[in-house]
């Protein structure tokens, strides 16, 4: 990485450290995806700064290397000297290593021409400009928040996904073989949880609700993971599955498999739903 160590900070909730770069380089990651940067995870008013003074990202390092690197070295200063001298072959090296919470840069002097109060108090260069991700939120234990772990999942797999406005989640469309769908992901961070929630598109309105309530407790009764339903008083069909992840310990990992294995189902069974409407 073309970057300097600064500033590392040791403590019970993780490790913690600032890279200078020049604002080329951030821009380079932001495009790239680099310290786990994406559409989404960014965070809202992400964006380039291009030409002009560097760029000081706060970065915390992956869960996974800190349990064992504390023992090593428990130490703010510890943990600096060994960096520094890391081959940039190893782990702790690699940009995909850390997760960028924010990404900010000096305001230049020039850009205060009309607050000239608020230029005479940051004279000292102190006022910075720049942005938050997902990854500075909320998390417990030494993990990372969910909602941003899912984020990266979501960015990964699907164009077109939204964040919802009235609870902490996004939202999309997918098509399988034979149907389509709406999924909704919610989280809670509070209480370390993940629901996903996919209700089926193209359901005829006048479709015999006894008829599906059937179809889906014959489903559910030979499934393991998540289980179907009918909305009360309509035709409308859903596939609701969750996880639980205390303390976020390997968030990404189980998040990718509710993803996947949810997904796995309503793309096998949503289309039997409209053939036992009809």
């Amino acid at each position: 990485m073309d970057v300097e160590f600064g500033g590392i900070d040791v403590t019970e909730h993780g490790i913690a450290a600032e890279f200078d770069m020049a604002s080329r380089v951030h821009d380079e990651a932001l495009a790239a995806g680099w310290f786990h940067l994406g559409p989404i995870s960014s965070g809202v008013g992400a964006r380039p700064f291009g030409p002009g003074s560097n760029v000081r990202v706060q970065v915390r390092l992956d869960p996974r290397y800190i349990s064992g690197l504390g023992l090593v070295v428990p130490t703010s200063a510890g943990v600096t000297e060994l960096l520094e001298k890391l081959d940039p072959t190893s782990p702790l090296r690699w940009q995909q290593s850390w997760y960028a919470m924010t990404a900010t840069r000096e305001v230049p002097a020039g850009g205060l021409d009309d607050a000239p109060e608020l230029a005479a108090a940051m004279a000292d260069g102190s006022l910075r400009e720049g942005y938050h991700t997902a990854w500075a939120g909320e998390r417990g234990g030494d993990g990372l928040p969910l909602v941003a772990s899912l984020a990266e999942q979501l960015e990964l797999r699907f164009q077109g996904v939204d964040a919802l406005a009235e609870q902490t989640g996004f939202r999309w469309k997918l098509s399988g073989s034979d149907a389509s769908w709406t999924s909704t992901a919610i989280v809670d961070e509070t209480a370390g949880w993940c629901v996903l929630y996919s209700s089926v598109d193209s359901l005829a309105r006048d479709a015999d609700r006894s008829v599906l309530v059937e179809r889906a407790s014959d489903l559910n009764t030979a499934l393991l993971f998540g289980a179907w339903h009918v909305g009360g008083g309509s035709s409308t069909v859903g596939f609701r599955s969750g996880v639980e992840i205390p303390d976020r310990i390997a968030a990404s990992e189980l998040l990718n498999r509710l993803i996947t294995r949810h997904l796995d189902i309503v793309d096998e069974y949503a289309s039997s739903f409209a053939e036992s409407a009809t």
